[in-house]
């Protein structure tokens, strides 16, 4: 599914919406949410649908909240479950999906943070600063270095994993 930023919020409307899901969701989107780049919207949809995937699969919630908001610093998406959490936040940063999600954030400026107190539930959120770039490649510390291209190379394990 290609998503850009006009469409970003009836995309994730449609993830929520999902008659598949075991766990009932929802979708918050803060009146003061805004978005205008394509890129960074299709890469914050499948942050989104990542962790909306495992919340369904491990969490055992009663409800998953997707929450997008704008402040004076960036935006940030917020995938938020009621389970049983994990105990051990290094093994779900160990996982291929926080290491893509952690990916495309970086490509963005941004990064992703996993809050998950033991039986309390797991946040998965990805922060971007206003003006991030939306295109470049994560350096070995994290950062993103500018690119003159439009839009990033993923390494090819990612690409053909999520067509990017």
């Amino acid at each position: 599914m290609d998503v850009d930023a006009a469409g970003l919020v009836i995309a994730l409307q449609d993830l929520v919406d999902r008659e598949i899901w075991r766990t009932p969701c929802r979708l918050q989107v803060r009146p003061s949410f805004r978005i205008d780049d394509d890129t960074a919207a299709a890469h914050l949809y499948r942050i989104a649908r990542e962790a909306v995937i495992n919340a369904n699969k491990h969490a055992q919630a009663r409800e998953i909240v997707v929450k997008l908001e704008n402040s004076r610093q960036g935006m940030a998406l917020h995938v938020i479950d009621d389970g049983v959490g994990c105990s051990n936040e290094s093994k779900l940063k160990r996982g291929l999906g926080f290491h893509i999600m952690n990916y495309r954030a970086q490509l963005m400026g941004g990064r992703v943070k996993i809050d998950s107190p033991k039986g309390s539930g797991t946040c998965v959120s990805c922060y971007l600063p206003n003006h991030a770039p939306v295109s470049g490649k994560p350096q070995e510390n994290g950062q993103v270095r500018q690119s003159a291209a439009k839009s990033a190379t993923a390494p090819a394990a990612v690409t053909k994993i999520f067509n990017i």
